[in-house]
């Protein structure tokens, strides 16, 4: 665990969740700006598909709102909350309209 928090990992004690440490995700703010360009990319993608179906092509962007950023774990394990896992999913939800023409 030494070699943990030296590499600046967070750790705590693990109160609530039994023995063993927490594993806590502290680098959310830099991996903001990619999530939300990989997002805006994937919806713009979606809105393609949905244009090409329809016969339609994808007009200007018409609204846009960032919502919830949630870290999980991993893996779900029925009784073993996220900060008992060392390995996390970053999820992004966004919302982005375009005017189909």
């Amino acid at each position: 665990m030494g070699e943990l928090v030296a590499a600046g990992v967070a750790l705590t004690s693990g109160a609530g969740y039994g023995t063993g440490p927490t594993y806590l995700f502290t680098k959310l703010n830099d991996l903001k700006p990619a999530m939300l360009a990989e997002a805006t990319a994937n919806a713009r993608d979606a809105a393609a598909e949905f244009a090409k179906r329809s016969g339609a092509r994808v007009g200007d962007l018409r609204r846009a709102s960032q919502g919830l950023f949630e870290i999980l774990p991993r893996g779900q394990a029925p009784g073993i909350p996220e900060g008992s896992q060392l390995e996390k999913v970053l999820r992004v939800v966004t919302t982005l309209e375009y005017v189909l023409q």
